[in-house]
């Protein structure tokens, strides 16, 4: 799949992706431009700077989506380097939507002195 900037939504605090992507740094956003047109994929992070995490998000897609509102969404692509929360993303996405699991070191760039602490088990 070509990654353009109009079909793939990054949210992440930190991380530049290596593709072309509309990016957004907080979960309001996120969630503003998830429900403003149709995406291929939409990556997700978890933890955003450490005073944020993409709960409210998944709650919101995930209630909609059991209320039948089903967003015009490909693939939620995981990317958060904690491996635990990459599980508790899918299990809400998954009954409704195809998710995929990256490894963020391989496709972002990382601002200097940042460290990813990716889990190799995903």
């Amino acid at each position: 799949m070509t990654r353009t900037m109009e079909n793939t939504l990054v949210v992440d605090d930190w991380r530049t992706m290596k593709f072309e992507a509309t990016t957004v740094r907080t979960v309001e956003r996120g969630i503003q431009f998830l429900y403003s047109q149709p995406w291929d994929e939409v990556w997700l992070d978890f933890d955003l700077g450490g005073h944020e995490d993409m709960r409210p998000l998944i709650f919101k897609v995930e209630e909609d989506a059991i209320n039948g509102i089903i967003l015009p969404v490909k693939m939620f692509v995981l990317h958060t380097g904690m491996g635990g929360m990459k599980e508790w993303m899918a299990r809400r996405l998954l009954p409704w939507y195809t998710v995929g699991v990256a490894k963020a070191h391989e496709w972002a760039d990382y601002p200097v002195g940042y460290v990813d602490w990716d889990d190799e088990g995903w």
